[in-house]
């Protein structure tokens, strides 16, 4: 009879240990880990395993880089939406604004685009940035931003900044040595 119960208190035990976050690990829940986010991750050699629940990242300095990159991108790609939004509106010109796309690399560059998107078409005939022959006479193009879509994306981004400036407090405990970045508002001067 003793033997049954050893067994399953062990069971529960190694249940337990397995559950636990082992040493150096970092145990982030984020939700399902994207595949470009295991390939960054994996590209700058970083300790990485991901779980349904989000992922496991070594707790050591090539993981904390990573994070630090993130969180910089996510902040600075924050920006850009807000960016977006802001110079959306109608202005003087031939053409009209286009919205930009924040990109990071494998190797933590982050990166802007111009998107190539169609631009909407709007009926004004008597807009005088209106074109005056051809398919699209008497229409005026404008910014193919989204405002509404915009600000959502950068609530995200800034969101997953916060998250990742968390994990990088997280880590900066584990490793006083590291210096790890105050949790104060952002902004970039430009």
């Amino acid at each position: 009879m003793k033997r049954p119960v050893l067994l399953l208190l062990s069971a529960i035990a190694v249940c337990f240990a397995c559950y636990r976050e082992r040493p150096g690990e970092l145990h982030l829940m984020m939700g399902s880990a994207d595949p470009s986010l295991a390939a960054f991750f994996r590209g700058r050699g970083a300790h990485f395993r991901p779980h349904s629940r989000g992922f496991d990242l070594a707790s050591d300095r090539v993981s904390f880089d990573c994070l630090f990159d993130l969180m910089q991108f996510h902040r600075r790609a924050a920006d850009l939406c807000l960016a977006n939004v802001l110079r959306a509106q109608p202005q003087d010109g031939p053409e009209p604004y286009r919205r930009r796309i924040a990109e990071m690399g494998n190797d933590g560059q982050y990166r802007e685009r111009e998107s190539k998107g169609d631009l909407p078409w709007v009926y004004d005939p008597t807009n005088p940035r209106a074109c005056q022959d051809g398919v699209h006479k008497g229409y005026v193009a404008r910014s193919n931003v989204n405002p509404m879509a915009e600000l959502a994306a950068g609530q995200q981004h800034m969101r997953l900044a916060a998250a990742y400036q968390t994990a990088l407090e997280k880590l900066g405990a584990q490793h006083p040595d590291w210096v790890v970045i105050p949790s104060e508002p952002w902004h970039e001067s430009e």
